[in-house]
């Protein structure tokens, strides 16, 4: 079963707790991702309506998580675009751990001047890289890598925030969610 516009405008705002009178600026964050024909597949002609997969939902879900960071849309938009594969193989986890408090993370290096860089450095940007937090932990502390900047997602709680909420908008909800992420999770491994 798909997932109508009314569970991903009800799911975000309770998850980020907007306030009832700012609802009208949460859809509009939305019609933009649309307009950016984000994610994939989502669109729709005049007078139809949006009908959102458990993948798609996880995209807008994480979408919004790198918007609270402060990073623009179009870049995001991008980044997880080019990231599927990975981050489908996060949301699999992710869903397979659900009931559990351990954290499954995404992490990419934001490049708020990207457009003073060069392709080569901007590059960098269009990388995302998941795993436990020990793995971050080790990356961090490795003498190889020097990162001056990172902005951490936590899957699993994202996928949690969405599960429970829907979970209380109808039971039947949060299943299909769970079941959708591990469906393209392996269908990414498979391709």
């Amino acid at each position: 079963m798909p997932f109508a516009f009314r569970h991903i405008e009800a799911t975000f705002a309770e998850l980020h707790r907007v306030k009832d009178e700012k609802r009208v600026a949460l859809r509009a964050r939305l019609k933009h991702l649309q307009r950016l024909k984000f994610p994939d597949g989502v669109n729709t002609g005049t007078g139809k309506a949006a009908a959102y997969t458990a993948p798609q939902m996880l995209l807008i879900g994480l979408t919004f998580e790198l918007l609270q960071l402060g990073i623009r849309p179009e870049p995001i938009v991008s980044v997880l675009r080019e990231n599927e594969r990975e981050v489908a193989t996060a949301a699999g986890i992710a869903a397979d751990r659900y009931g559990s408090d351990e954290p499954y993370l995404m992490w990419l290096t934001p490049y708020g001047l990207s457009d003073l860089m060069t392709d080569e450095e901007d590059q960098a940007y269009t990388t995302v890289d998941t795993g436990e937090p020990g793995t971050l932990a080790e990356l961090m502390t490795s003498a190889d890598v020097l990162w001056s900047r990172l902005a951490v997602v936590n899957v699993m709680s994202v996928v949690k925030g969405v599960a429970q909420i829907l979970e209380r908008q109808d039971g039947g909800l949060a299943a299909e969610f769970l079941t959708g992420l591990r469906e393209w999770s392996n269908n990414a491994s498979n391709s």
